[in-house]
């Protein structure tokens, strides 16, 4: 083996290495709120001081437009974590729910074309119907739909708890699944 295969080896194992680590911080982070010792981040602080100093120059500007702005405000966010905590909590926290709202309606959409999709295949095949409402003691096609939509449901637990949360009158069945698969999209937006 040469030099250099041996060199890029060793380059491509620090990559990994640094991989694995950055995701097991940023899981300590996320999970635990555990942080590296402050002297241990000082080469990040002054790495972010650049981008900082420029995004708040370019966010006082009063001739920089809105894009650019944001651009900036998104190069801020991204060196500043304790920033993006600080500005969330003022605003109520409105961009964490907005981030949340927007997994839901797109989870919901997902959920709604799956059991659309099963309905339609159940009612093309016969045959895979009847097995499937053996299997789920089902005695009509809309009955093995809510058994099978209720699975579902309550298999993606983030949406069933969402619904759940938005529905909190209603009950943890047929009722629950009636009223997701009836909720239009855009309305997914109501719970902050």
């Amino acid at each position: 083996m040469s030099d250099s295969s041996k060199s890029d080896n060793g380059g491509f194992t620090r990559l990994v290495i640094g991989i694995v680590a950055g995701m097991l911080l940023s899981g300590a982070y996320i999970k635990f709120n555990w942080v590296l010792p402050a002297w241990m981040q000082f080469p990040g602080l002054i790495q972010g001081l650049g981008p900082r100093t420029v995004a708040f120059t370019t966010i006082e500007d009063p001739d920089a437009d809105l894009a650019t702005k944001q651009r900036a405000i998104e190069e801020l966010l991204r060196h500043d974590p304790i920033f993006f905590q600080e500005l969330d909590r003022d605003m109520g926290n409105a961009i964490t729910n907005a981030v949340i709202d927007r997994e839901a309606r797109e989870r919901l959409i997902l959920f709604k074309s799956k059991h659309s999709t099963m309905r339609k295949k159940l009612e093309e095949f016969p045959n895979l119907r009847d097995v499937a409402m053996k299997q789920h003691r089902a005695e009509t096609m809309d009955e093995l739909m809510v058994q099978i939509g209720l699975k579902e449901l309550r298999e993606d637990r983030f949406l069933h708890a969402y619904l759940t949360e938005r529905f909190a009158q209603e009950s943890d069945g047929p009722e629950l699944l009636e009223k997701a698969l009836a909720l239009p999209p855009q309305d997914v937006f109501f719970l902050h």
